[in-house]
Formats: structure tokens, C-alpha cells, sequence
């Protein structure tokens, strides 16, 4: 009976007994070069709605059929036409009355926020960022807010625009107030259980001088980078 051989103890070089002919092999590469096209060309229903992605992040691809596409639909740069065509929920949020903060009728905070994997590159919560500004506002909210964890840097330092995302229809979406406005509170954080977290806000009503009062309320002057 042979022996079985573990994967460390196969040798790293070893002489095979066979021949191969490479004027057979030359010529078979030719041919397979003559048939080269690039990803776009060969999957245009795969690749037209994530045309700045193909190169790097394949797992954002929605699956559809290669084979047999039912129709190819051409390219456009921008993401609200992309995600138009396919007219399905992908995103949602939900904000609350801020009862953390004791004033309900001043403060809402956006406490969620889920986006199918396949679209965490579409910036959605930018442009759901838009919706919820609007929303407030027309409700009489004054200040709009959320809170994230102190350790997560490199999300903190999108919020307070210290860093950028590399994709490059990110900018597409830095030119409304979500992310103009959205201004980190440097007098104070929110704390729940044993999570420090820092609080971005937007005035909806003019420049209102927002000053909370609650258990959940740490006063402590910092720069938005404590853990950094």
C-alpha cells in the first residue's frame, strides 16, 4: 500500500515525466489573446450599475444572469438612476423622540440605520441623510442628531470630514446639508452602559443653542479625537 503523504512533506520541486510542446502551447495562448475583452465588455449587465467598482469590490455585484441578459442597460454615473431601476427597498431608517436628552419636543435622534450588502457603497445614507432633514424640519424639531461610538476613528473621522471615502462617486454626495452641516458637539458626549459615544448634530431652526441635560449627557469638552 502507498503511503500517504501530508501536504508539508510533498516536495517543492519535482521532475514530471511529461513533454510539452510549446510551439502547441504558444499558439493556443495566441488564440486565446485574439479573444480578450475587458470585464465590462464581456458582463454588461454585471458591471453597468457598479461601472467605478468593477476593478476592486466584486462583492458588491448584484447577481444576474451572464448568459442570458434580458436586457442591457446603459451606464450612468449617477447612483439615484442607478438604484431607480431597480425600484426595491434597499435602505431604511428610523429616528425617536430624544427622550435621552429630556426634551422630546426639541430633539429627534436618528437611532437606525440598515442597507442590503450589496448597495454599502451607494452612499444611502447620505441620501437618506437629506430625507430625514426634511422630515424633521417639517415635524418642528430643532436640532436632528446621532451618536457613535468614540473607538470606531476611521467612521468618526468621515463625520467630522477629516477623511474621505475612495470611491469616487462619494462626491456626488458631499454637496448637501447632511454632510455640510452635520457638526460634532464638543462640550459634551453620550454615554449608555459602558459606551462612550460622541454626538453629531443639525440646527433645523436657525442657530439654536443646544444644551441637554440628562443621565445619559457626560459634559466634557473634547476635539473629536479622544481615543486617536
Amino acid at each position: 500500500m502507498a503511503k500517504l503523504m501530508n501536504k508539508h512533506n510533498l516536495p517543492t520541486i519535482a521532475t514530471l515525466p511529461i513533454s510539452i510542446d510549446l510551439d502547441k502551447l504558444r499558439k493556443a495562448t495566441d488564440e486565446l489573446a485574439e479573444k480578450f475583452t475587458d470585464v465590462r465588455s464581456a458582463n454588461p449587465m454585471l458591471c453597468m450599475n457598479h461601472e467605478e467598482l468593477v476593478k476592486d469590490v466584486y462583492d458588491n455585484f448584484e447577481q444576474i444572469n451572464l448568459t442570458t441578459p434580458s436586457e442591457i442597460l446603459p451606464h450612468t454615473t449617477s447612483i439615484k438612476e442607478r438604484l431607480n431601476k431597480y425600484d426595491k427597498l434597499i435602505s431604511i431608517s428610523a429616528a425617536e423622540k430624544s427622550h435621552y436628552t429630556n426634551d422630546p419636543d426639541i430633539a429627534v435622534r436618528v437611532c437606525r440605520y440598515h442597507i442590503l450588502n450589496g448597495y454599502r457603497f451607494s452612499h444611502c445614507g447620505l441620501i437618506m441623510g437629506e430625507h430625514q432633514i426634511k422630515w424633521a424640519r417639517e415635524k418642528g424639531y430643532k436640532i436632528l442628531y446621532i451618536t457613535h461610538d468614540i473607538n470606531n476613528i476611521t467612521i468618526n473621522k468621515l463625520y467630522q470630514r477629516r477623511k474621505n471615502m475612495t470611491v469616487p462617486s462619494f462626491k456626488e454626495h458631499t454637496k448637501g446639508e447632511w454632510y455640510n452641516n452635520l457638526q460634532l458637539e464638543k462640550n459634551f458626549l453620550f454615554k449608555t452602559k459602558d459606551t462612550l459615544q460622541y454626538i453629531y448634530s443639525i440646527r433645523l431652526q436657525g442657530d439654536y443653542d443646544w444644551q441637554p441635560k440628562s443621565d445619559f449627557i457626560i459634559e466634557r469638552e473634547h476635539d473629536g479625537k479622544i481615543n486617536e
